[in-house]
């Protein structure tokens, strides 16, 4: 039985009482008093050991998403990382690096005064170029992360409704 129907006929059963004039008091039927004590009794323990089952399975639960959560941003930052090392984007940076560089190179034998001042050019050219090309992988790589992170939120924020 709903621990709220009884309260409700205990307070049901105090206002059918009689009033004992001058006393402020009020006479119950104390077998009925008892009756309902016991109902009481027995209801909640059973309705404890739902809400505390319903609990631990929000726990498990919330725990379980904080988990899944944090193993895909995990499997994520690794194949951005592997993207990134296998890019095509690095691997023509890399190679468009050397041919500056050895552009660079060639000059410098051919030319002494001025190739040098060439090559260091070329070579500063080589570096923006590459710090160029890392800092839009970076960028990407921001861009994934604020994606898991507001998932991470999402996941949070709906486990915290239920």
């Amino acid at each position: 039985m709903d621990i709220l129907h009884l309260i409700d006929r205990l307070e049901a059963l105090v206002a059918q009482g009689t009033r004992v004039p001058g006393l402020g008091k009020i006479i119950v039927d104390p077998d009925q008093l008892l009756d309902l004590i016991d109902q009481m009794r027995i209801s909640v323990p059973k309705e404890m050991h739902e809400a505390r089952r319903i609990l631990e399975e929000r726990d498990l639960l919330l725990s379980q998403a904080r988990a899944e959560a944090e193993s895909m941003l995990a499997a994520a930052r690794e194949e951005i990382e592997q993207r990134l090392q296998s890019s095509d984007i690095v691997r023509q940076a890399q190679e468009r690096a050397q041919e500056i560089i050895a552009q660079a190179q060639r000059s410098a034998q051919l030319i002494e005064a001025d190739a040098n001042a060439d090559a260091a050019a070329t070579r500063r050219e080589a570096d923006e170029y590459s710090i160029d090309v890392i800092r839009r992988m970076l960028a990407q790589i921001e861009s994934v992360e604020g994606q898991l992170r507001r998932y991470i939120e999402q996941v949070q924020q709906g486990a915290g409704r239920g």
